[in-house]
């Protein structure tokens, strides 16, 4: 097993492991995340710049960015805050039905079924 890799821990149901993730794991998801974030607004920075190098500063560069932030700050706002929201939770609990469930369905398979596009 992989360094930081989830531990497998016994599965109540009949036939399988599950994974649980380690502290390990968490921690360098969340590094992960951290970085790629700073990364995307480190690009971000190098485009404005770009774009006042090339274009200069004036009302038709002004217009264009106060333009483009109104559907940036949206898709922010109502794709990714919002989906983290609402599926964060709902796979806390997929997983937590997981663990007490002996038998039948998988209720986390059965949430990113419904959930992911097709």
């Amino acid at each position: 097993m992989s360094r930081g890799a989830a531990a497998p821990v016994e599965d109540k149901r009949p036939g399988g492991t599950a994974w649980a993730p380690s502290n390990r794991f968490l921690a360098r998801a969340a590094l992960l995340t951290a970085a790629l974030t700073a990364a995307g607004a480190l690009l971000g920075l190098l485009r404005d710049q770009l774009l006042a190098h090339t274009f200069g500063a004036g009302p038709d560069t002004d217009a264009f960015l106060v333009a483009w932030t109104v559907p940036e700050f949206a898709s922010t706002l109502l794709i990714e805050d919002a989906m983290a929201l609402v599926l964060v939770p709902a796979f806390s609990r997929a997983l937590a039905l997981r663990a007490e469930a002996a038998a039948g369905p998988d209720p986390v398979l059965g949430l990113v079924r419904s959930t992911l596009p097709r």
